[in-house]
């Protein structure tokens, strides 16, 4: 299943690792290590929770949260950006102005060459497509959109 972000200029398309491969990207840009530690585990649970005490994923993913609540707070992170960070794709269909501005202020000066979307098309995802998404959200007022 594949991920499509947009608004009402550009669009990038990608698969479900994209997706998630560009959200660690952003959270590793996160002005905080204990977030990007944390962050990263959840990319990894599967071996986190293997290598933890927990018998069941519930007891895992709860004492997940508390922690990652618990450094949140700690470090007023930006809410916008760890709701974003955190929200399923399968939820989100669009993410406000508000939060298209405060993810402008982190990723603004970051870029790469890592394909996240499908690399077979000649328009193979960028973090520069996002990139352009985003700023075009925030400079039109406009959101983006997920399909």
């Amino acid at each position: 299943m594949g991920i499509t972000i947009s608004n009402h200029k550009h669009s990038m398309d990608m698969g479900a690792f994209g997706y998630a491969a560009l959200r660690a990207t952003i959270s590793r840009l996160v002005p905080c290590q204990e977030f990007v530690d944390i962050y990263k585990e959840l990319m990894d649970f599967n071996r986190a929770w293997r290598d933890s005490e927990f018998i069941t994923l519930k007891e895992y993913f709860d004492d997940y949260d508390r922690r990652a609540e618990a450094i949140c707070e700690a470090n007023q992170l930006d809410e916008e950006i760890v709701n974003f960070l955190y929200k399923p794709d399968t939820c989100t269909k669009s993410v406000s102005v508000k939060t298209c501005r405060h993810l402008w202020a982190l990723i603004k000066d970051y870029d790469d060459d890592v394909l996240y979307g499908y690399v077979a098309r000649k328009d193979c995802a960028k973090f520069k497509d996002f990139k352009e998404i985003v700023r075009t959200c925030v400079e039109d007022k406009r959101v983006m959109r997920f399909s």
